[in-house]
């Protein structure tokens, strides 16, 4: 398990990859490195030796030329010096804290906990919110107070017993006309492909596997993956039966054109029986897609696996968002509240999930300061928005300091009120959202302030868990840079109104244009890993009196919310041509449920024995 620990005299390093030590200096690499931007290097080096060659020869600045899925640590024993620098793309890598004048790194949450079992855990409650309201850590931010995550790109320096932590992510954009398509599709596959190849060339999987869904992100990374790897590849799909989004006979279809091995992953009511296992190994709360997956990994039984994750993002997924921005920016507040009013007219009227969405986005820009946090409050659509996190919890957790809570028995006591403080600044490690530049921020902020840390994250730790590499090809650096080079109208074309309107037949239009080689029009489909959630929790009402009685034993919430919100979701109707991800509770229900379990076992200290196993939840909640 990669661990190390830094005292004033004393390195303590465990589970490194690689390693390497001359000279006075210390490098140890978790992971592997894909490729140095560098001509400097010479070959034959090992990931260990790299790290100390280029910091020899370039200085403190070397870990930006380096590109992998990679933890990195360099110690400078002359200079009592330590740089811990983690890759551009993964979350997973490991969090940070500090006790007893000892900088802590471990990739495991459950470590820090058990190591200091004899103090108390305390919660930060700017994370809890921020939970409730996206579904995720936006953050380097965790539940725990004081540890921290490493999220991509940043760089944790120790400089004679100072630690600073800087984090310089970004994307860049030079979007550039361009006149012949055939050549852009060329590179565009060249480059896509080229990734692939280097992570094969390091991995060396036997067998190869990919998240296949049959929309055009997951079937472009299977197709470009068939291209360089000389075996079957075997497509993993979950599966919903009778719901209208189900992807499995998509799915198949790709993966029998491109002579895949494929294998469908039914989820239903009973596979809620896995989520404290899915939590154990996420380590953290989570939502999305995260379960379905757990239940997929474990029967993925390959070394290496493809997705199309985050290609969605690249694109530009928000652009409907942008064009709302692009029809009110200019417009007064009063003119803002006004299109935010009509849209909630409309939203009443019809009860339509695309109403909803519309009303979402125009409540954004309906404030004094819209772009303030503009990417934390878009993403609360699924989950609890500001009014409703008022109503649920308990108190204003935003505006209180972090409180030390003891491990109840037999169930968690009420968290005493802690001394009301002034709400803490927004993380530094946030994109801005500016006006001039909003289609661009929008796509950077949520892809590294958004995708790394949720989708990404729960992805690659859950498939690590079960022995499996990820790799997604859509978002690594030479593809981003790619992307970033196109003129908007060759990321998501049509009209205002076909934008506005978020239609699926003038999105993505190059990207369309490369599938355009290998499938026919119709095979050529937008979807998006829309998780059922009503039909998953509503057989299972018994779990659901259970975890509504716990949450309000818990003592963080409003119990009277509490109560209307598991009623409304009891009797909501139920459309399966819609994804009901705004109007419908069965994500917000899901969010507290995996909340839940993770204070058990995070913070009440249960710590489930073997948790990789069905555990009945109404025997687990009823505990």
């Amino acid at each position: 398990m990669p661990a190390f620990d830094f005292a004033q005299d004393r390195l303590a390093l465990t589970g490194a990859d690689d390693f390497y030590q001359q000279d006075g200096i210390v490098t140890a690499v978790f992971g592997k490195i894909f490729k140095v931007n560098s001509p400097k290097v010479p070959t034959g080096l090992s990931d260990a030796q790299i790290v100390a060659h280029l910091y020899r020869n370039c200085g403190d600045d070397f870990v930006k030329l380096i590109d992998g899925h990679h933890l990195i640590l360099l110690y400078d024993i002359a200079r009592d010096f330590i740089v811990i620098a983690n890759n551009k793309y993964q979350a997973s890598n490991g969090y940070i804290w500090e006790s007893n004048d000892i900088l802590h790194i471990s990739n495991s949450l459950e470590s820090f906990v058990k190591q200091n079992d004899s103090c108390p855990p305390t919660i930060d409650w700017k994370a809890v919110s921020g939970y409730l309201s996206n579904g995720f850590f936006m953050t380097e931010r965790t539940i725990l107070d004081g540890v921290k995550k490493l999220l991509p790109s940043v760089i944790v320096t120790v400089d004679k017993g100072a630690v600073t932590c800087c984090n310089d992510a970004a994307i860049s954009f030079n979007r550039v006309a361009f006149s012949n398509v055939d050549s852009q599709i060329d590179r565009y596959e060249s480059l896509y492909r080229a990734g692939i190849e280097t992570f094969l060339e390091k991995e060396r999987p036997q067998e190869l596997g990919c998240l296949l869904s049959g929309g055009h992100d997951s079937s472009f990374a299977f197709i470009q993956g068939t291209k360089v790897f000389n075996k079957p590849i075997h497509a993993y799909t979950v599966s919903f039966k009778g719901w209208k989004f189900d992807e499995e006979s998509y799915a198949r279809e790709i993966s029998n054109k491109f002579g895949g091995i494929f294998h469908p992953v039914p989820f239903g009511p009973q596979d809620l029986d896995w989520t404290v296992g899915m939590v154990r190994a996420v380590e953290e709360p989570v939502v999305s897609s995260s379960l379905p997956i757990y239940v997929l990994a474990k029967k993925a039984e390959v070394p290496a696996m493809l997705g199309g994750d985050g290609g969605d993002t690249l694109w530009g997924e928000y652009y409907p968002v942008v064009e709302f921005h692009r029809f009110v920016r200019h417009l007064p507040l009063t003119g803002r509240k006004l299109i935010h009013k009509l849209a909630k007219q409309l939203k009443t009227a019809t009860d339509w999930e695309r109403a909803w969405e519309l009303e979402h986005v125009a409540n954004l820009f309906a404030q004094a300061e819209p772009y303030e946090d503009f990417l934390s409050r878009l993403m609360t659509y699924r989950h609890f928005p500001s009014e409703a996190l008022e109503q649920l919890l308990a108190r204003d957790l935003l505006t209180y300091s972090p409180v030390s809570i003891p491990v109840p028995a037999p169930v968690p006591a009420p968290v005493p009120a802690p001394v009301p403080v002034p709400a803490s600044a927004p993380s530094s490690c946030l994109l801005p959202i500016r006006p001039k530049s909003f289609a661009d921020d929008l796509i950077a902020a949520k892809l590294i302030n958004g995708f790394f840390p949720y989708m990404s994250f729960y992805t690659t730790k859950i498939l690590a868990h079960f022995g499996t590499e990820l790799f997604l090809p859509a978002v690594m650096d030479q593809v981003q840079e790619f992307v970033g080079s196109l003129p908007q109208e060759w990321l998501n074309g049509g009209t205002f109104i076909h934008r506005l309107s978020n239609s699926k037949s003038k999105n993505r239009r190059l990207h369309k244009l490369a599938l355009a080689r290998y499938l026919e029009p119709k095979a050529i489909r937008n979807k998006s890993f829309d998780v059922p959630w009503h039909l998953i929790l509503l057989p299972r009402p018994h779990v659901l009196e259970l975890l509504e009685a716990r949450l309000k034993r818990r003592g963080w919430f409003n119990d009277q919310a509490v109560t209307n919100l598991f009623s409304e979701f009891r009797h909501q109707s139920v459309n399966n041509r819609e994804p009901l991800e705004l109007k419908h509770h069965g994500y917000r229900i899901f969010t507290l449920l995996t909340l839940e379990i993770w204070a058990t076992e995070y913070l009440d200290g249960r710590w489930t024995p073997n948790p990789d196993r069905p555990i009945p939840l109404e025997d687990y909640l009823a505990h």
